[in-house]
């Protein structure tokens, strides 16, 4: 829609429309069904338009800008941390965020449901850090997960996790 969002450190979500050169603000607390924080750090932008935004301490929250339907996702409904780090949407629509420190989700939005991917000492396999920084999926439709330590390539529906820690 040629629209603009910005994510802010304190002021919530903010969008501009330059064809009328004008700003909307979304905040906590204005309108609290809209955003859950003021303090908005990764945005993602799926496929069916809807605006996915990770916050700091508030959670997920989510926008259908079409026909102004919002969503809230915190701890209560399934998602492992209030702090998102990291957002990126996969060639099957589901949603992975990433957390600061409570690993990786998949929100798959058909179902609703949230699953859970963490590290374990105990198995190699598994993600190699909690706090997850970065997403990408690549054309290959392999996700690239960055974490505290290091790197970690998704390998199948399944999601096993195969970590390769990197020091420069």
């Amino acid at each position: 829609s040629g629209n603009l969002w910005i994510g802010t450190h304190s002021g919530g979500l903010n969008r501009f429309d330059p064809s009328r050169k004008k700003f909307t603000c979304y905040k906590n607390g204005r309108n609290p069904q809209t955003i859950s924080s003021n303090t908005v750090h990764p945005l993602c932008h799926d496929h069916t338009g809807t605006l996915w935004i990770g916050t700091w301490g508030g959670g997920l929250s989510r926008i259908d800008p079409l026909n102004q339907h919002t969503g809230l996702y915190d701890e209560s409904s399934g998602l492992s941390s209030a702090s998102v780090f990291t957002l990126c949407e996969d060639r099957r629509g589901d949603v992975w965020i990433g957390t600061l420190g409570r690993g990786l989700n998949r929100f798959v939005p058909t179902t609703g449901k949230f699953e859970h991917f963490r590290h374990d000492p105990r198995n190699p396999r598994s993600l190699s850090n909690d706090l997850v920084s970065a997403l990408y999926e690549d054309a290959r439709g392999i996700l690239w997960i960055g974490t505290g330590r290091g790197l970690n390539r998704e390998k199948g529906w399944g999601m096993i996790l195969w970590s390769a820690v990197f020091f420069v």
